[in-house]
């Protein structure tokens, strides 16, 4: 489980925001994803220069959380 105090999730996050326009939506990650794990994800969202999570995570466009 990711905590939003962890100081390596801030970091993220702000990366995040900067390219995105958006912080992550943490309510939306599985609780199974390592930190680590989203690291990796972010990292390649930034170098495909797109927002990979709503595909990589199967978010539902329609479904507000």
């Amino acid at each position: 489980m990711i905590s939003a105090a962890d100081q390596r999730f801030r970091e993220l996050n702000r990366l995040y925001e900067t390219a995105f326009g958006e912080r992550i939506p943490l309510m939306m990650i599985p609780e199974t994803e390592t930190i680590d794990g989203l690291w990796k994800n972010i990292h390649d969202s930034l170098v495909a220069g797109k927002n990979l999570l709503p595909e990589l995570y199967e978010w539902i466009d329609d479904v507000l959380y």
